[in-house]
C-alpha cells in the first residue's frame, strides 16, 4: 500500500484496509501466507483504491469465504461506478443490482 500510494499516512492505509477486514494482525504479514479469500480481498482493495469507472465481474462471489464475500458486497455497495457482473448467486445479485438481464 505504501508503494502504491506513498503520500498517504500509515493510519490512512490501515483504515482503508480495515474496511476490507484487514486488522492489526495483518501488519507485516507476507501476502504468501494469506488464504485465497484474503488474497481476493486484498486485490479488491487495490482495485477499489484506483477508483475505476467500470467493473466487469465474472462470478465474483465464487470461491470466497464468508468474510471475503461480505467485504465484496460492502465494497460494491459503496462503489460509485458502473458494474456489469455475471453470477449464478441470486442473493448476491439482489443486494447489488438495479437491473437483471437473464
Amino acid at each position: 500500500m505504501r508503494t502504491l500510494n506513498p503520500s498517504k499516512a500509515d493510519l490512512d492505509h490501515r483504515n482503508y484496509l480495515g474496511q476490507f477486514g484487514f486488522g492489526e494482525s495483518y501488519i507485516g504479514r507476507k501476502i504468501q501466507t494469506f488464504s485465497g479469500g484474503e488474497k481476493a480481498r486484498l486485490l479488491l482493495a487495490l482495485i477499489f483504491m484506483k477508483k475505476p469507472h467500470l467493473l466487469l465481474l465474472d462470478e465474483p462471489s465464487n470461491h470466497l469465504d464468508i468474510e471475503s464475500r461480505d467485504s465484496l458486497i460492502q465494497a460494491l455497495s459503496l462503489y460509485e461506478g458502473a458494474i456489469i457482473t455475471v453470477s449464478h448467486d441470486t442473493w448476491f445479485l439482489s443486494l447489488l443490482s438495479e437491473h437483471f438481464w437473464l
